[in-house]
């Protein structure tokens, strides 16, 4: 019976480990894209080689945007433009949740102001991707239009879901075009080689671990890393488990006669 406590046991470790770490960041803010070029008129910071580093050694990006009035709009064309330009990386930017046919083999996932909530079915596919090592991206921004609170609300339920820690505060802080420097950059794998960073008027980002802070020092940008467990279909596992308890309960018969 202690051998098949031990074979149960190592079972149920089998079953949930076979996890991959996938990694989810949080802007609460998408002008910073416009600060890979100058778009909109804006400085150009180092912005640009954050979004490299974010990309690291990945070779497809997808790329999905919601809300595109102003700045956005331009915002998500440097986004588009930086990662298309790079040597031996594609980039394809789509307007709707993205389907697991459409993430396969994609390096990082971008998701900037949806309007629309992601479904039970959307959020599985994502939940997919990010358990397979998936990178994935969202971009919020302040509170002063209606329609950016509803992006940054259906950010904040995607990653709920998605079992992140890390949420949008839907506030309205740096108003007008900033640029961060020194102490706001903070030292990490995907801030190396920044120096400057342009934002503007951005949300507040709770959670996770801060790569970027406004003059007042609350983080707008952040990441964290979430680990989903692979495990085998509950009916497929029930069976398994009631076979190794007929087995043990059989063996001790055998061992009272």
């Amino acid at each position: 019976m202690l051998r098949v406590a031990a074979l149960l046991a190592s079972l149920l470790f089998c079953a949930s480990s076979g996890a991959q770490a996938g990694t989810i960041l949080v802007s609460g803010d998408v002008n910073i894209g416009n600060g890979i070029d100058g778009s909109f008129g804006v400085p150009i910071g180092n912005n640009g080689v954050f979004f490299r580093n974010v990309l690291g050694a990945g070779t497809s990006v997808l790329f999905q945007t919601g809300f595109s009035d102003g700045s956005a709009g331009l915002a998500y064309t440097s986004i588009a433009s930086l990662y298309s330009g790079l040597p031996g990386v594609t980039e394809t930017t789509i307007t709707t949740a993205p389907t697991a046919a459409q993430l396969t083999g994609v390096s990082l996932f971008l998701s900037a102001l949806p309007l629309t909530p992601y479904s039970a079915a959307n959020l599985s596919v994502l939940a997919s991707y990010l358990a397979s090592g998936g990178t994935v991206f969202f971009l919020g921004d302040n509170n002063s239009v209606a329609d950016l609170i509803t992006a940054d609300n259906n950010i904040n339920a995607a990653l709920g879901a998605l079992g992140s820690s890390v949420s949008l505060a839907l506030n309205n802080l740096d108003v007008g075009f900033q640029t961060a420097v020194g102490g706001q950059i903070l030292a990490n794998a995907l801030t190396v080689g920044v120096n400057s960073f342009v934002y503007s008027a951005v949300s507040g980002v709770a959670g996770g671990t801060a790569l970027f802070n406004t003059l007042e020092g609350t983080p707008f940008v952040a990441v964290t890393t979430t680990q989903t467990a692979s495990v085998p279909e509950s009916g497929s596992f029930a069976f398994i488990v009631a076979g190794l308890l007929g087995l043990g309960f059989a063996h001790r018969r055998r061992g009272r006669r």
